[in-house]
């Protein structure tokens, strides 16, 4: 513990140093990985996990009870949307589109608006976007 810089910048640096960052690996494709030995599953269960998931219509609800998505709040600076395709998005602008990379250093610590920090904590925290990806 004594070894351990008092702030982040030291550590990061050292870190950087040592890192290799590796790619990113390629989606698996249907039928990549196995399923659990067929001892461990009932027929039904194996049956079950082979079925496509199911949509909303063939759930035994009535269509009112449906979920709606809630209205982006008014103070909210960005409409988050949950999923790769969103994350993805959000890297490219961040990173392409507005070249708001370049003013990173500048704005990353700035308490308002949508562009003053890349906003990736939400996809990385569902694992939506991997480090390797932002990388």
């Amino acid at each position: 513990m004594k070894d351990l810089p008092d702030v982040f910048t030291p550590f990061k640096d050292k870190a950087e140093k040592r890192c290799t960052v590796r790619q990113d690996l390629p989606p698996p494709q249907r039928g990549d990985l196995p399923l659990p030995p067929a001892a461990a599953l009932s027929a039904e269960a194996a049956a079950a996990l082979a079925a496509p998931l199911p949509g909303w219509e063939q759930l035994p609800y009535p269509a009112a009870a449906q979920p709606s998505l809630p209205a982006k709040h008014p103070k909210a600076v960005l409409d988050f949307k949950g999923g790769e395709t969103a994350a993805l998005a959000r890297l490219r602008y961040y990173l392409w589109d507005s070249d708001l990379l370049a003013a990173y250093f500048d704005s990353r610590n700035g308490m308002l608006g949508g562009d003053y920090s890349t906003k990736f904590a939400p996809w990385l925290a569902a694992g939506c976007l991997s480090p390797r990806k932002v990388y």
